[in-house]
């Protein structure tokens, strides 16, 4: 059904021009990442509605300036926060709303899952959202959307029924499977490289999961893991099944225990795995073979089978990710289990702060894509978030040259012995890496696709532009060369 077209207002837009007294605050005062960029737009559309969104875009093109888009703060380089443009926030655009007949939940992108999920819960209904409650849809969807059960359930981003999106044009169109289906393919999966402003979601729902439980252990991760790594991959590929989300984790002894002096840095593992089952039953058959991970007999902390739910979810996703100074990266990789344990083993066992954490996601048995412009995975997927939470500008700078560290002896395994083949948007910062984020083919149709619709490059795009992103990606010079940890 095409979209319909707003009554454009005539009062004047709430646009919060770069000079004036609150534009600081509009500029980052709703990024998530406190490491702020020294980027600045000219000016901030704070959206109150779709007319809004058609004005500010057909002002923009008026004044021959850039458009950036927000919606819930969260991509670590700020994507938003663009130089010279006009930055559109869509954060008081509230809009989310639940169909019980075509079981389709409508929301603007600022909603969070963390709002989304609890209105679904009342209808026994579930969205696979970001992990992250405060994680707005909007750019979560647009990058792929890597959330709850992606192992099982797929990517989010598959359950998008529809979109509506102002064009550079200023139109208002709906796109879908069956309308505008290029506009709907490279919406996506191309993240902050989309064309156009998405004022609106529906989505695919399913049903809520009866009953949650999870396995927890603790243990120190020099001794363990490498055994714990190698049987995880060899446990998603064999009889730990899809309703099962499991991860693998490094936190600082410090933060997980509260403990100060010589040893709060020490690495400590965490195993988790999470069921989304019908019933306790199911849920212990499901998790069974996460009994048998290495180490658990000896574990520090041992949670085997216990009840969980979203909320406690949520508010430990919450716990996991505080406030402080983001430095992110992450890699698609591949390899067999010995390669994979050798290309992450320092990440897991050398956290250059007490914040941080190094994750790993076993994504086996590979899920096929549908036909969208998100084409890139493996069943491999780890990443780095080093957080600094001071204004120490000596710890902030190891943060980064730790991570560099870390991601460049991976990428200087591109044999497939361990190596990347690409990296997921949501967990990059491609203001300080770039690279691979579609298959080759992907990436022409995309660019093909967007020429058509914004050939003068109206929307800002990705940090770096173009060139970090395609098939050249990883000759490119702004790749700082390894550097051995000592």
């Amino acid at each position: 059904m095409p979209a319909t077209q707003p009554e454009l207002g005539t009062d004047p837009l709430p646009i919060i021009w770069k000079g004036e007294e609150e534009y600081e605050e509009a500029r980052v005062g709703r990024v998530f990442n406190l490491r702020r960029p020294k980027r600045y737009p000219v000016g901030v559309l704070e959206a109150r509605n779709v007319s809004d969104v058609i004005r500010g875009v057909n002002l923009a093109r008026e004044r021959g300036i850039q458009v950036a888009l927000r919606s819930g703060g969260h991509s670590w380089a700020a994507w938003s926060v663009r130089p010279q443009s006009l930055l559109i926030d869509l954060g008081k655009m509230r809009e989310l709303s639940y169909d019980p007949v075509t079981k389709i939940a409508t929301a603007s992108p600022a909603i969070t899952g963390g709002e989304l999920n609890p209105l679904l819960s009342r209808y026994g209904r579930f969205f696979a959202g970001g992990h992250c409650p405060t994680v707005g849809i909007g750019g979560f969807l647009l990058q792929g959307g890597q959330g709850w059960w992606a192992r099982g359930l797929g990517w989010s981003a598959e359950n998008i029924e529809s979109i509506d999106v102002v064009l550079p044009s200023g139109e208002l169109v709906t796109a879908s499977e069956k309308d505008n289906a290029d506009l709907f393919w490279a919406a996506r999966g191309s993240g902050p490289g989309f064309f156009g402003v998405v004022v609106r979601f529906r989505l695919h729902t399913r049903p809520r999961p009866l009953d949650m439980h999870h396995v927890t252990y603790i243990m120190p991760a020099k001794e363990n893991f490498r055994a714990v790594i190698t049987w995880l991959q060899e446990a998603c590929r064999g009889e730990l099944g899809p309703k099962v989300e499991v991860v693998c984790l490094a936190f600082t002894r410090g933060r997980l225990f509260g403990e100060t002096g010589p040893n709060e840095l020490e690495s400590m593992l965490v195993i988790r795995g999470t069921s989304n089952t019908d019933s306790e039953e199911e849920a212990r058959e499901a998790l069974a073979p996460m009994l048998k991970c290495p180490g658990a007999a000896n574990a520090e902390v041992r949670a085997e089978i216990v009840p969980t739910s979203m909320p406690e979810e949520y508010a430990r996703q919450l716990a996991d990710n505080p406030p402080g100074q983001y430095f992110l990266g992450n890699s698609w990789l591949v390899g067999e289990p010995a390669d994979i344990a050798d290309s992450l083993e320092l990440g897991f066992t050398t956290l250059p702060s007490r914040e941080s954490f190094f994750l790993y996601y076993n994504m086996a048995p590979l899920r096929p894509l549908p036909d969208m412009s998100f084409t890139l995975q493996s069943e491999h997927y780890a990443a780095g978030y080093i957080i600094s939470t001071g204004d120490d500008v000596p710890e902030q700078e190891r943060c980064e040259q730790w991570l560099t560290d870390r991601l460049a002896y991976i990428d200087s395994k591109k044999d497939g012995s361990g190596g990347t083949i690409g990296m997921y948007l949501g967990d990059s910062d491609l203001a300080h890496r770039a690279g691979k984020i579609m298959s080759d083919e992907a990436w022409a149709k995309f660019c093909k696709i967007r020429d058509a619709y914004d050939p003068n490059h109206m929307f800002a795009g990705y940090l770096h532009g173009d060139s970090l992103l395609n098939v050249e990606a990883w000759n490119q010079p702004n790749y700082k060369p390894y550097k051995a940890p000592a």
